[in-house]
């Protein structure tokens, strides 16, 4: 196990040893700030997306793109 992964495990057992009221007080500090915010987006958005088959190089990037995941009933705006 390296550091990284060692110091998340001390985090993650920290966190399921507190009582209810302070892990939400946790996950709502979490949500709250956007730059955590912005790269759970990410995090989704690649997930959601990594089965579909890639865009030809033509596309125009300018172009926003907005897709629903039904499953987790949102939509992220590229």
């Amino acid at each position: 196990m390296n550091v990284i992964d060692a110091k998340a495990d001390v985090f993650w057992m920290a966190f399921k040893g507190l009582p209810k009221k302070e892990k939400q007080s946790v996950v709502e500090r979490l949500l709250t700030d956007s730059e955590f915010m912005d790269d759970l987006i990410d995090i989704a958005t690649l997930e959601l997306r990594c089965e579909e088959p890639s865009r030809p190089l033509n596309t125009d990037f300018r172009q926003p793109f907005m897709f629903h995941h039904e499953t987790y009933n949102f939509y992220i705006k590229t």
